[in-house]
């Protein structure tokens, strides 16, 4: 087992002084906690393309960094799979952005470490706040991840991959489902009220 610091570089998202402006034609993408979910990571299509002051160069997300929401009530992470070509993104600061070092630690991986028990358990017991909490960057830090071989680490990854594709498979049945249900109310509705 080892602490999060001694496998990965750990930096908060790009401090904003106010509310990303939307600049339709920007190329510039801010990552928000509005844009990503546990199940589905980044959604490239929700962020704000906006322009980052220019005053401090943001820390530019890399494909394989790991975002950890470090804010609110659920502290989760998210790989960063693949920022859309032609565009630059960075993260809020509700974020920390972890880019492991080295080959011990597949990014992968470290996200799925970090969404189960072991780990959100260890978050739970770090936050610090009353009405909203958070994760401070030393607690982070100290995050203990278990490491196994990487062959291990890739066949983890790719069970996880199954559960996503299956998880959304059943959400596009269920909504398949919900579509024919209310496709088939319509035609009763119709046929009823045409005698």
């Amino acid at each position: 087992m080892k602490l999060l610091k001694h496998i990965a570089a750990i930096e908060l998202g790009f401090q904003l002084r106010s509310q990303a402006v939307q600049v339709p034609d920007s190329r510039e993408l801010l990552v928000q906690m509005k844009d990503v979910s546990m199940h589905n990571g980044v959604d490239w299509s929700t962020c704000v393309s906006t322009k980052l002051p220019s005053k401090k160069i943001p820390q530019w997300l890399h494909t394989g960094d790991v975002l950890v929401v470090a804010r609110g009530f659920n502290f989760f992470a998210v790989h960063v799979h693949a920022i859309p070509d032609g565009f630059q993104a960075a993260a809020a600061p509700a974020f920390f952005v972890l880019r492991p070092e080295g080959e011990v630690v597949l990014p992968e991986y470290l996200s799925w470490w970090l969404n189960q028990s072991p780990a959100q358990r260890y978050f739970e017991k770090a936050a610090e706040g009353s009405t909203i909490k958070s994760l401070k960057r030393s607690a982070l830090e100290n995050t203990p991840v278990i490491i196994p071989p990487l062959e291990q680490q890739q066949r983890i990854v790719a069970l996880v991959r199954l559960w996503q594709e299956e998880s959304r498979l059943l959400e596009q049945l269920r909504q398949n489902t919900q579509q024919l249900q209310t496709a088939l109310v319509h035609q009763l509705l119709q046929s009823h009220s045409n005698p």
